[in-house]
C-alpha cells in the first residue's frame, strides 16, 4: 500500500520512478486539482506532493512546499516534474520554455500524449501566474537537464467532469516518461500494495 505523509501545508505520496506530480502553491490549489493529482500518482505509483486548499500564511506555506519537493527531488533521484493548475478555460494547456524547463522531445511527449483525448495547446511560463508555481528545472554547467519541469494548466471541466479519463491519461504519461528517462524497477525497491 502506498505511504501517505500529511504535513500541514501539503500532502505526500512516497512513489517510485523518476516522475513527480504536484500542484500549485498552498494558497491557490484547488480541491479537484489536488484529488486529480492524488489519484494521478497512486494510480502510477508516482511520487506526489499535494498543497492543501485554503492553507492561511501563503509565504510560509509555499516556502515550505518548495523546500519539501527539492528534497524529494534530491532524495529519490526525481528527473521530471509534472506540475498541475488548474484555469477556468476548457482544455489542457502545457507551459513550457524550451531549454529551460525541459527538452522538446519532453515536451512533445507530454502535449502529444495528452491531445489523444484533450484539447491540448502550448505556451511559455506566463509571467502573471510565476509567483504561484515552483521553478524546479535544473541544469548541469553544460546545459543538460538533471530535472525537467512541465506545468499543465487543467480547465475546470476536465478537472471535474472527465477527471476519471485525466487521472487514466495522467498516470499513463507517468510511466512513459519513466521509460523513456530510463527507470528500471529491478533496480529500486517499489512499494507495494
Amino acid at each position: 500500500m502506498p505511504i501517505k505523509i500529511t504535513h500541514p501545508t501539503h500532502s505526500e505520496l512516497v512513489g517510485t520512478g523518476y516522475v513527480l506530480i504536484t500542484t500549485r502553491s498552498p494558497a491557490a490549489a484547488e480541491a479537484h486539482e489536488a484529488q486529480v493529482v492524488e489519484d494521478a500518482a497512486l494510480t502510477s505509483r508516482a511520487y506526489a506532493v499535494i498543497a492543501k486548499t485554503g492553507i492561511p500564511g501563503q509565504d510560509s506555506a509555499n516556502n515550505e512546499l518548495v523546500r519539501r519537493v527539492n528534497s524529494i527531488i534530491d532524495e529519490n533521484e526525481i528527473k521530471c516534474v509534472l506540475q498541475l493548475q488548474s484555469k477556468p478555460e476548457p482544455g489542457l494547456e502545457v507551459q513550457t520554455s524550451q531549454d529551460k524547463t525541459c527538452t522538446e522531445e519532453t515536451s512533445n511527449i507530454v502535449r502529444t500524449y495528452l491531445a489523444k483525448n484533450f484539447l491540448v495547446t502550448t505556451s511559455p511560463p506566463d509571467s502573471s501566474t510565476s509567483k504561484q508555481t515552483i521553478d524546479l528545472a535544473r541544469k548541469t554547467p553544460d546545459g543538460t537537464f538533471t530535472v525537467q519541469s512541465i506545468r499543465i494548466n487543467v480547465g475546470n471541466g476536465e478537472l471535474e467532469l472527465r477527471r476519471d479519463k485525466l487521472v487514466d491519461q495522467l498516470a499513463e504519461l507517468v510511466g512513459m516518461l519513466n521509460v523513456r528517462l530510463g527507470f528500471d524497477p529491478s533496480r529500486r525497491v517499489v512499494v507495494e500494495d
